[in-house]
């Protein structure tokens, strides 16, 4: 039976985070269990969004001059990777560029169905760096070949997404305040809309799914970076699910 899918934020992949999730893999004991590669007790599903726009180099010419600084803007193409852990088989990874745009800004801004099949990353427009591709949470079939984009949700600006704990619910943080999804065969269903005055950034859920906290930034777009943080403690009242 396979055991639900592992949400990680892309931000794990990172050579000291990963080296952390090694440590609960399998490890030989001896000859007769040793293995030539990575294996994991149960199956699991890693996702990581990768934001192509990140990867920016400095024109040396302008470091020892008075001329402006100039970046050189010829980007990597967004991608995202999946990796596929077992007891039997070795890592299988798949990277596939220019299918699911996205903007690092915090985490959580990927995760996954609890059942590991389906990977929801989101992109938005605001920033120096940001894509000229629309403001869009992708929902990616993470079981397909060639890592399907199976649906495109158009939200204002949409920040973080989460999934609820009962594993029927997709939570995305955006302009307005948090969008509460159904997932349903696949597909996000829009099913509540909780308005806010303020956008929440990056947060967590409680393990009951009846709490959220957040880091709040002001809805003045052109000073996302640098603004006041606040907290929302209780969001039950908030946020509703139906």
């Amino acid at each position: 039976m396979t055991k639900p899918a592992l949400q990680l934020p892309a931000a794990l992949l990172t050579p000291l985070a990963l080296a952390v999730f090694l440590s609960g893999c399998q490890t030989p004991h001896d000859e007769r269990s040793a293995s030539p590669w990575i294996t994991t007790k149960h199956r699991l599903t890693l996702l990581s969004a990768n934001d192509g726009q990140a990867h920016l180099k400095l024109d040396p010419a302008h470091i020892a001059s008075n001329v402006p600084m100039k970046l050189d803007r010829n980007f990597t193409r967004d991608s995202i990777t999946v990796v596929h852990l077992g007891p039997d088989h070795p890592p299988i990874v798949k990277t596939v560029y220019g299918t699911v745009p996205n903007t690092i800004m915090g985490v959580p801004y990927a995760a996954m169905s609890r059942d590991g099949r389906f990977g929801f990353v989101t992109c938005h427009t605001n920033g120096a760096f940001a894509p000229e591709s629309a403001s869009l949470l992708s929902v990616i079939d993470l079981s397909s070949p060639d890592l399907a984009v199976v649906q495109k949700v158009a939200i204002p600006l949409p920040l973080m997404v989460l999934t609820h704990p009962d594993g029927r619910h997709v939570i995305v943080s955006y302009a307005g305040g948090f969008q509460v999804f159904a997932l349903r065969g696949g597909q996000l269903v829009l099913q509540r809309d909780n308005r806010l005055d303020v956008i929440p950034d990056s947060m967590a859920i409680s393990p009951k799914g009846d709490r959220i906290v957040a880091a709040l930034i002001t809805p003045d777009l052109k000073a996302i970076t640098g603004s006041m943080f606040a907290v929302i403690a209780t969001v039950s009242s908030r946020i509703n699910m139906k």
